[in-house]
């Protein structure tokens, strides 16, 4: 096996087509650039991804507005009203049909 080394000597055993290297030349040159378009379009998507969640996440756990209940709103009133009125509503919800209704 040595000897087979030994006869080649310093030559080239192979041989190249005319213009490979320089089709190679341009063809390394272009991979940049898709991995750049690669790398820019993995950034909006996580960017858009970040957009989402956050998205979600804000109207997720906002502070809604506290519900108000009509005796809360009933009781704020009561304090306005004079002994005369308040005779009269006592009169009208002891004859309220519908509230004996909800009391049965």
């Amino acid at each position: 096996m040595e000897k087979e080394f030994e006869n080649i000597g310093k030559k080239m055993p192979y041989t190249v087509p005319e213009g490979y290297f320089d089709a190679m030349h341009v063809k390394l040159s272009a991979i940049p650039a898709r991995q750049k378009r690669v790398l820019a379009f993995r950034w909006i998507s996580a960017a858009a991804a970040v957009v989402l969640v956050a998205s979600v996440a804000f109207f997720t756990f906002r502070s809604r507005p506290q519900e108000t209940l009509v005796s809360d709103i009933l009781a704020d009133y009561e304090q306005f009203l004079s002994d005369e009125e308040l005779d009269s509503w006592v009169d009208f919800s002891d004859n309220d049909v519908f509230l004996d209704l909800m009391d049965e």
